[in-house]
């Protein structure tokens, strides 16, 4: 029932929001309300901010019905289509290209230029290559949602010769591995979470995913080297 203490018109929005949450379906989750992403950020849903329980203004996607959950150790990389820079420009790399019959590093960062992806991720993966692939790896690739022009001069601004880098400019790998992240509220778009893992063909051997986007401690260079 409606709390006494309400005017007329906060009790009358009140039912009507209940109403609504329930005939769309959506999911709470503790203080939260989390609902399907294909609602654009004008829905009349309102989701709420995890901690503050402020009202947010974009949705926030639920993992129990909506994509695949999360990569594990032990699966398979799903079959995805990377861009990288060729001789001749632009050309398409398949996920079985990448890592079948090959044991690969795979760093998976938010943004190529990012602060934390250019001062502390990146640089480590560069630093440690030789020893990295001293412990009998085949390639360190690294993989971002952005264009492969980027990525390219990403590559070169960082010394990072002898790295992969695997465009994903459409987010379809990090959404098929269930590792997107949701950068919109930073005015990024759809972006992939902070990650490393090793791969050994096509199947996930380690994984190590960075709980905070703006470290790298967890999936650094240091961390997986303790593990390889």
């Amino acid at each position: 029932m409606p709390s006494p203490t309400l005017d007329v018109g906060e009790q009358r929005a009140r039912i009507e929001r209940s109403h609504k949450i329930k005939r769309l379906g959506i999911k709470r989750l503790g203080p939260c309300v989390w609902f399907k992403p294909d609602w654009a950020a004008s829905s009349t849903g309102i989701p709420c901010h995890a901690r503050s329980g402020a009202l947010l203004t974009r949705a926030i996607p639920a993992r129990d019905n909506e994509g695949p959950a999360m990569i594990q150790v032990g699966d398979h990389l799903p079959q995805a289509t990377f861009r990288v820079i060729g001789p001749e420009g632009p050309i398409a790399r398949t996920t079985d290209d990448v890592f079948k019959g090959r044991r690969v590093v795979l760093i998976g960062v938010p943004g190529a230029f990012t602060p934390s992806c250019h001062r502390n991720h990146l640089p480590g993966f560069v630093t440690h290559k030789d020893e990295i692939l001293g412990r009998g790896v085949d390639a360190i690739a690294v993989t971002s949602v952005n264009d492969v022009f980027v990525l390219d001069a990403w590559s070169k601004a960082s010394g990072a010769e002898g790295l992969e880098f695997l465009a994903d400019g459409n987010a379809d790998f990090a959404k098929a591995i269930g590792l997107e992240m949701d950068g919109t509220g930073f005015g990024l778009g759809m972006r992939s979470k902070r990650y490393s893992m090793l791969v050994e063909d096509g199947v996930v051997r380690i994984l190590n995913v960075e709980e905070t986007p703006s470290k790298a401690e967890a999936s650094g260079a240091e961390a997986l080297l303790k593990v390889l």
